[in-house]
Protein backbone atom coordinates (compact mmCIF):
# COMPACT_ATOMS: atom_id res chain seq x y z
CA UNK A 1 0.00 0.00 0.00
CA UNK A 2 2.72 2.19 0.77
CA UNK A 3 4.31 1.72 -2.76
CA UNK A 4 1.11 2.66 -4.19
CA UNK A 5 0.54 5.85 -1.79
CA UNK A 6 4.10 6.98 -2.75
CA UNK A 7 3.85 6.31 -6.61
CA UNK A 8 0.12 8.37 -6.96
CA UNK A 9 1.91 11.24 -4.51
CA UNK A 10 5.01 11.59 -6.79
CA UNK A 11 2.44 12.05 -9.95
CA UNK A 12 0.33 14.55 -8.25
CA UNK A 13 3.42 16.46 -6.90
CA UNK A 14 4.84 15.84 -10.98
CA UNK A 15 1.28 16.40 -12.67
CA UNK A 16 0.69 19.76 -10.42
CA UNK A 17 4.16 21.18 -10.50
CA UNK A 18 3.50 22.84 -7.12
CA UNK A 19 5.04 22.10 -3.73
CA UNK A 20 3.39 20.05 -1.24
CA UNK A 21 3.21 21.45 2.59
CA UNK A 22 3.94 18.41 5.58
CA UNK A 23 0.47 19.07 8.15
CA UNK A 24 -1.30 20.01 4.89
CA UNK A 25 -4.59 17.54 4.03
CA UNK A 26 -5.00 16.90 0.70
CA UNK A 27 -6.90 14.93 -1.88
CA UNK A 28 -5.40 12.67 -3.93
CA UNK A 29 -7.03 11.72 -6.96
CA UNK A 30 -8.12 12.46 -10.38
CA UNK A 31 -10.69 12.61 -12.69
CA UNK A 32 -13.43 13.16 -9.76
CA UNK A 33 -11.87 10.30 -7.88
CA UNK A 34 -10.04 10.47 -4.86
CA UNK A 35 -7.75 7.80 -2.59
CA UNK A 36 -10.25 6.29 -0.67
CA UNK A 37 -10.39 3.85 3.01
CA UNK A 38 -12.17 1.39 1.82
CA UNK A 39 -15.62 0.82 3.40
CA UNK A 40 -14.30 3.74 6.21
CA UNK A 41 -12.61 1.37 8.19
CA UNK A 42 -10.54 3.60 10.44
CA UNK A 43 -7.90 0.84 11.15
CA UNK A 44 -4.07 0.55 10.29
CA UNK A 45 -3.89 -1.37 7.29
CA UNK A 46 -6.92 -1.05 5.94
CA UNK A 47 -7.22 -1.26 1.80
CA UNK A 48 -7.24 1.85 -0.35
CA UNK A 49 -9.08 1.89 -3.53
CA UNK A 50 -10.40 5.14 -5.75
CA UNK A 51 -14.00 6.55 -5.46
CA UNK A 52 -15.91 9.26 -6.31
CA UNK A 53 -14.86 12.39 -4.81
CA UNK A 54 -17.67 13.01 -1.91
CA UNK A 55 -15.50 15.43 0.04
CA UNK A 56 -15.16 13.19 3.33
CA UNK A 57 -12.50 12.80 5.82
CA UNK A 58 -11.74 9.05 4.88
CA UNK A 59 -10.51 11.17 1.21
CA UNK A 60 -8.13 13.26 3.09
CA UNK A 61 -4.49 12.44 3.62
CA UNK A 62 -2.07 14.43 5.65
CA UNK A 63 1.77 14.71 4.31
CA UNK A 64 3.69 14.12 7.49
CA UNK A 65 7.34 14.79 7.32
CA UNK A 66 9.68 11.44 8.80
CA UNK A 67 11.15 12.36 12.43
CA UNK A 68 14.56 10.17 11.19
CA UNK A 69 15.01 11.03 8.05
CA UNK A 70 14.10 14.68 6.36
CA UNK A 71 13.77 13.28 3.01
CA UNK A 72 10.92 11.01 3.73
CA UNK A 73 7.31 11.78 4.25
CA UNK A 74 3.89 9.58 4.21
CA UNK A 75 0.44 9.93 4.27
CA UNK A 76 -1.56 9.81 6.95
CA UNK A 77 -5.20 9.17 6.44
CA UNK A 78 -7.41 12.14 8.27
CA UNK A 79 -10.34 9.55 8.92
CA UNK A 80 -8.19 6.64 10.03
CA UNK A 81 -4.65 5.98 11.97
CA UNK A 82 -3.52 3.85 8.28
CA UNK A 83 -0.09 4.88 6.48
Amino acid sequence: MKKILSLILAMTCIATASALTPGVAYSVGQHGRSLFISNGRPDRNADVQMWTDTDVPAQRWVLEQSDTDPRQYALRNLFAVSF
